[in-house]
């Protein structure tokens, strides 16, 4: 997992069907931000370096900066539910089982 020197890593991340991505986020509101509380074990989000205490800045490319938790909520849903195909265009007889969506977080422990 790279992050750049401002602690900012862009995640790229491959879900199965059904699966959840494995974090709990809270609200600060103070800071007006969406932070990852928890990462859960061997999640995607794990797997692909997602951090305890990471700020969530963007879902595919929108922002998530003075967004409340039920519209980052809603753009992780939206994410998840909606994400490209990455099956074999040969598979089309097959369920989608994968999938793909950005997420862009930023820590600076």
């Amino acid at each position: 997992v790279i992050r750049n020197k401002n602690g900012i890593h862009n995640a790229n991340i491959i879900i199965f069907k059904g699966e959840s991505l494995g974090i709990r986020f809270i609200e600060d509101t103070v800071k007006n931000t969406i932070f990852v509380k928890k990462v859960v074990k061997d999640s995607p989000a794990e797997i692909y370096g997602i951090l305890d205490g990471d700020i969530i800045k963007e879902v595919n490319g929108v922002s998530c900066i003075d967004k409340d938790y039920d519209q980052v909520l809603k753009l992780l849903v939206q994410a998840i539910n909606h994400t490209q195909n990455l099956n074999d265009k040969e598979d089309n007889d097959k369920e989608d089982n994968y999938k793909s969506f950005n997420l862009k977080v930023v820590n600076k422990k």
